[in-house]
């Protein structure tokens, strides 16, 4: 069987200023995400599930090595693309599965059911499937939040800046646009910068210009802090 490899990934608190700084260098050497609406940018919506022991919560934020975490994301409020995702941690390493699903399959999920995913080989949901059969798996949080994302794709290299990051007052229809949300600080800003084994030095510098220390920034944690008790 091929090993998976995992990911590294680098995050940062910025500022604004740190922002512009990071982005006016990179724009002249990275590509802009095809994703975006042209200038790389679009709205980001992660429903994200925890156990009832909320063990994706708790490992998180005492620093566990070995951990998982699953979401269903959706991109600028549409059902065209739904994403239901598994990301696994291992020690420095970060590798995430992902599957399409419909609007139908999302809407089993969320009454509950998910028996689809035992249709397919290999079963990489097969954890997910068992935790909301037996209902020890459910929806915990929504998070919402700008993505500019940057591309060097000869290298695998990815880099995003994530902004107006806000969460969802026990509201879990990721498709509600007009739900309720908080604010988590509207000058919170998150660097993120993927990649696998390089990262090409010239890029390095640039980042580590700024002068800030790396972060756990979990947009989940993030998220949790406002509904931790639901």
């Amino acid at each position: 069987m091929e090993e998976i490899r995992g990911r590294h990934e680098l995050k940062y608190h910025i500022n604004y200023f740190d922002y512009l700084s990071i982005k006016s260098k990179i724009g002249h050497i990275m590509e802009v995400d095809r994703n975006g609406n042209g200038k790389g940018d679009y709205e980001i919506i992660s429903l994200y599930f925890d156990d009832i022991y909320n063990s994706a919560y708790r490992e998180k934020i005492s620093g566990t090595n070995n951990r998982t975490k699953y979401r269903i994301r959706i991109y600028n409020f549409s059902d065209s693309v739904i994403k239901l995702e598994k990301k696994t941690r291992n020690g420095d390493l970060t590798h995430k599965v992902s599957r399409i699903i419909y609007r139908d399959e999302y809407e089993e999920i969320m009454k509950g059911r998910a028996s689809f995913l035992l249709e397919e080989r290999p079963y990489e949901f097969i954890d997910f499937y068992e935790g909301i059969k037996t209902r020890t798996l459910k929806p915990k949080v929504l998070v919402r939040y700008n993505r500019e994302a940057y591309c060097l794709r000869a290298a695998n290299l990815r880099i995003t800046f994530d902004r107006n990051l806000s969460t969802g007052n026990n509201n879990l229809d990721i498709f509600d646009r007009n739900g309720s949300f908080t604010c988590s600080g509207s000058d919170l800003m998150i660097l993120e910068i993927k990649y696998d084994g390089f990262f090409p030095s010239h890029i390095k510098n640039i980042v580590q210009s700024i002068g800030r220390f790396r972060s756990s920034a979990s947009k989940y944690v993030i998220g949790r802090k406002y509904n931790y008790l639901y």
